[in-house]
């Protein structure tokens, strides 16, 4: 019986010592970075815009309203992993002198603002609120790009606040997937992806289970879905890396029920990247290749 008793303490003690350890890899994997070193030195402030406080769950998020008074609707615009409102300002731009008003915000944990970024359903939930936020007396369209731009595709099937229209740039489809592939990207098992998605099950719950083609399917909002072919972080099928399983949302268009979602695949070398499809290499605007896209669809001239 004594025997009994210490092989299970030990292996109780091995079991929360290895999830200690996902814990704190997880942490480190979805910390914000100190600094946007993509957006050239230009800050949202810089512009004309109001900068509001917004209540996430327990957080108080930063935002930024430009063109309060744009009548063709508002844009509410979801940034990517690792990056800030700042490197989006091109699009933020675009969409305030074509007659939108623009909300943005900052995820919970990034540039200053409270709590911690613990993984992808936060960036969902921070979405989430952004949309209550807003309101419902204009038109909603939202934009987002990677992270962003799952969170805008998974969130429908969280809210039935008003959203008129989608547009997402390299979303991914599925969260465990995804993990599992970055898990694959820095040469690790995609066990490591596993134990990582498990964590977030245990910090978010079912909201770690939505997959993008959750939202697009929960309600039939019209959707523009653009993805590189050539991306480099595995998002798509890569030259890059070797994976097993891609996890865009393109690659898993057929779970996707929902007729008024457009899929297109951009074939341009120098705009088909994870990156690239956003903004060019060594350019600071808008990418006029993908942005005619996002024009059409929303009936910019």
């Amino acid at each position: 019986m004594i025997i009994f008793i210490s092989i299970l303490g030990g292996l109780l003690l091995i079991a929360g010592l290895c999830l200690i350890s996902l814990f704190l890899i997880n942490k480190m994997f979805f910390a914000p970075p100190p600094f946007d070193n993509n957006s050239r030195g230009r800050k949202i402030e810089d512009y004309p815009c109001r900068k509001v406080a917004f209540k996430s769950g327990k957080n108080t998020l930063d935002g930024f309203i430009l063109n309060e008074n744009g009548e063709k609707g508002v844009v509410i615009v979801a940034h990517g992993m690792g990056k800030t409102v700042d490197y989006y300002i091109p699009e933020i731009l675009l969409f305030a002198e074509n007659g939108y008003e623009v909300f943005t915000f900052e995820y919970t944990g990034y540039r200053g603002t409270k709590g911690k970024f613990l993984g992808i359903p936060q960036a969902t939930s921070d979405l989430k609120s952004a949309i209550d936020f807003v309101g419902e007396k204009k038109p909603v369209i939202l934009f987002g790009h990677s992270l962003g731009g799952y969170s805008v595709c998974a969130v429908p099937a969280m809210t039935d606040k008003r959203i008129d229209k989608i547009v997402a740039y390299a979303p991914f489809n599925s969260i465990r997937t995804t993990l599992r592939n970055f898990a694959e990207i820095m040469n690790k098992k995609r066990s490591l992806g596993d134990g990582i998605f498990f964590v977030q099950k245990l910090i978010f719950g079912k909201n770690t289970d939505i997959k993008a083609s959750d939202g697009l399917n929960s309600r039939n909002i019209p959707a523009l879905i653009i993805q590189g072919n050539h991306d480099e972080e595995g998002v798509f099928e890569s030259a890059y890396v070797e994976v097993t399983e891609k996890c865009s949302l393109y690659s898993e268009k057929n779970a996707v029920t929902n007729p008024y979602v457009d899929f297109r695949l951009v074939t341009k070398d120098d705009s088909n990247a994870h990156m690239t499809v956003v903004r060019k290499a060594a350019e600071s605007e808008v990418n006029t290749d993908t942005v005619k896209l996002v024009k059409e669809f929303l009936g910019i001239n």
